[in-house]
């Protein structure tokens, strides 16, 4: 029974152990286990030698140097683990990983043990998702993917020894297919223009490649590429140094820089550009961050500031000028160096806005812009520009209404009023555009529109008290609901909506509430759950015989006792396979794994359908019958049954009967049984069977 479950793991989990001997005078011989054999697509009568050459010459070209080195160092006495492509004779192309050591070595020979373990689920990448990109070598491509950080155009792999490159994907819209050879200066003039050309070739110098390797850190070079119709752009290329199927590889990948190029080139002729962009009342003020120190490029009149000054110092100066004291936290966290390191490394811009009272005593508002130079690696510029109440107002509901959003509403709970500032204008359902009595109102338009199942929810979720209770304690309100959305046609379809509310002023009780809708999302995830369910009810089931496996058996036969009503009668029946073992070692696996299916297929036919049936593994079977009027009942299931389950499978040699013996329990509700107990007391009485002379059945007292 153990030797039966751990092959069954094994044969499961598509995982053969092998041993390989390399003999001077002989050729290469390989040996198997079953599982070995069977997951490889071979009969077991194959010779060793035929076995050796039929899974080496099925290694995918690409992959047998890798292969071939790792064997060597399995002789050597390391151990190691490859991957690689293998053609199986049914499957095609698999993902295999190999891995073993040095079982023993004498002065004719060397046997290496290990184990070929198939993992094409693990490592299986979809290509079909890359619609701009031809994805020659998916493999690679899924397992460089975590050094692929940003959008890249092409990807190389780069044998440093050999300079030999090999394409493992490229934009197919922009670029013409490169040939697989060696990194060479004719490859160069093929691609790079020729006013980069030598820096090209001196970025992948053999002094340059050992830097790459002596650093681990990757190196990056800008340079003219030819594109598919002849003409150049301006590409960054990125040099990775890292091991794949444990040899030093170099992974070399370009990106579009043309744009960057061209307005760098831009501000570099009219700095009078950024001029233009700010008001009267503002201010540019270039970071260096590597030095620490500050340049003013433009600075509001009205208000004093060394033109040039430390980063502590200008962030003090700002915050005596612009920034009330509870604010003075914020604008020190957001003029942090690791906030504007972050947005250089990121090249995406930052804003805060913040309120601080003038001479007048008005409240005025100010916004913070980092923005980073293009091609710029140690700079950022600070601009800080007068926002009035109207452009600030704008500014929120452009943030507020972002993703797709249905509405914003400005509430005015103190005043009972409302104004909806902003909507999607393919939205046709929406609450009125302004007035008063916003409970009312919202009542109204949940009872429209919502679905039954959700008012309730949504208008205990949108009522007065429980927004300012929620704003207050957490800061924000956000929750989905159905939505009954009216389309082209004027007919109704469901969508999904999530409400999101936040204060505008918290002391006026002023509310902005925006809907946006998830539609697609919920959807989506919907699908999620059902594949979901799906993949749970796969791991109940026993794949061969497409019955329940134990997991699968003992949750269906512990629920059913749990929920069943009082004074049900059941029957739990144990069935085991007489000679089984005698028809696998006589007749083979395959006519053992025929007669499995057969008594899966008589017991589906025997029973009736809410009855539970189940392979436990092996040759254990169990059989659930609910619902029984009486003990007796079972006799005239059990005597047919017995009959139908005695098979004879033959050769030309021989001929194996099978049989069962069967252990038989009774569930009875007011007993409060369980599935180990049942299964316990099964047991004994199909041992008890088998002791009297197998293929009969026995009841447990």
């Amino acid at each position: 029974m153990v030797e039966r479950t751990k092959r069954d793991i094994a044969l499961d989990s598509q995982l053969g152990f092998w041993v390989i001997e390399t003999s001077h005078e002989a050729s290469k011989k390989m040996y198997g286990d079953e599982v070995m054999y069977h997951i490889l697509g071979v009969k077991e009568e194959i010779v060793p030698e035929q076995l050796y050459d039929f899974w080496f010459e099925r290694i995918h070209p690409d992959y047998v140097s890798y292969v071939e080195s790792a064997t060597k160092k399995m002789g050597s006495g390391q151990k190691t683990e490859v991957e690689y492509p293998w053609n199986h004779p049914e499957l095609g192309w698999i993902l295999v990983r190999c891995g073993g050591n040095l079982d023993r070595e004498s002065d004719v020979s060397i046997r290496i043990r290990g184990y070929h373990h198939i993992i094409t689920n693990i490592a299986k990448c979809d290509v079909e998702q890359f619609h701009t990109h031809k994805v020659v070598d998916s493999y690679k491509f899924s397992r460089y993917a975590p050094y692929l950080l940003g959008a890249y155009d092409e990807i190389f792999e780069i044998d440093p020894y050999t300079y030999h490159v090999k394409t493992i994907a490229y934009k197919k819209e922009k670029y013409a297919p490169t040939k697989e050879k060696d990194f060479s200066w004719n490859a160069i003039q093929e691609r790079v223009h020729e006013d980069e050309r030598n820096r090209v070739r001196e970025f992948f110098s053999m002094e340059s490649i050992q830097q790459l390797k002596d650093k681990k850190h990757p190196k990056s070079i800008e340079f003219r590429t030819k594109t598919i119709d002849q003409s150049f752009i301006w590409v960054k290329g990125m040099a990775f140094w890292l091991k794949f199927n444990g040899q030093n590889r170099i992974l070399f990948v370009t990106q579009d820089i043309q744009d960057q190029k061209r307005i760098d080139l831009l501000t570099k002729d009219n700095e009078d550009i950024i001029q233009s962009l700010v008001s009267k009342k503002s201010a540019i003020i270039d970071i260096n961050l590597i030095t620490q120190r500050t340049r003013v490029l433009k600075w509001d009149t009205e208000k004093k500031i060394n033109q040039i000054s430390t980063l502590d110092a200008l962030m003090n100066n700002l915050i005596h000028t612009y920034v009330k004291s509870d604010n003075e936290v914020a604008l020190r966290k957001f003029l942090s160096t690791e906030n504007l390191w972050s947005c250089v490394e990121s090249k995406k811009e930052k804003s805060m806005d913040l309120k601080f009272k003038s001479e007048g005593f008005d409240y005025e508002w100010m916004r913070f812009l980092i923005l980073v130079p293009p091609n710029s690696f140690d700079r950022v510029f600070l601009l800080i520009k007068n926002i009035n109440h109207e452009q600030l107002l704008q500014y929120i509901m452009e943030s507020f209404i972002y993703n797709s959003c249905d509405y914003v509403y400005y509430i005015d709970f103190k005043n009972d009023w409302f104004i909806r500032f902003a909507n999607n204008k393919k939205r046709i359902n929406l609450p009125p555009e302004k007035g008063s009595g916003y409970e009312k109102t919202m009542e109204q338009f949940v009872d429209s529109f919502v679905p039954i199942e959700d008012r309730d929810m949504v208008k205990n979720q949108m009522d007065p008290d429980n927004i300012l209770s929620q704003l207050d304690t957490n800061g924000y309100l956000s929750f989905t609901t159905g939505f009954l959305e009216e389309d082209d046609k004027k007919q109704y379809q469901y969508t999904r909506k999530r409400i999101e509310i936040q204060y505008y002023d918290k002391e006026n009780k002023i509310i902005l509430m925006q809907s946006m809708d998830i539609t697609k999302s919920y959807l989506k995830q919907k699908q999620a759950n059902l594949e979901l369910e799906k993949a749970k009810t796969k791991a109940k089931m026993d794949f061969l015989t497409g019955l329940y496996n134990r997991l699968g058996c003992e949750e269906m036969i512990q629920s059913y006792m749990e929920k069943c009503e009082e004074n049900k009668l059941g029957a739990f029946i144990l069935l085991d396979l007489d000679n089984f073992k005698l028809l696998n070692d006589h007749l083979g696996h395959q006519k053992g794994d025929e007669a499995l299916k057969a008594i899966a297929q008589i017991l589906k036919e025997s029973c009736e359908d809410n009855s539970i049936i189940a392979r436990l593994g092996g040759d254990e079977f169990i059989v659930f019958l609910k619902e029984l009027h009486n003990k007796n009942d079972i006799h005239e299931f059990i005597r047919p049954l017995l009959k139908k389950l005695n098979l004879t499978y033959s050769n030309d040699k021989e001929s194996i009967h099978l049989s069962v013996s069967v252990g038989i329990t009774f569930f009875e509700k007011e007993k409060q049984a369980t599935f180990s107990t049942l299964y316990e007391e099964a047991d004994k009485a199909m041992y008890c069977a088998k002791n009297s002379g197998k293929n009969n059945y026995q009841i447990y007292l």
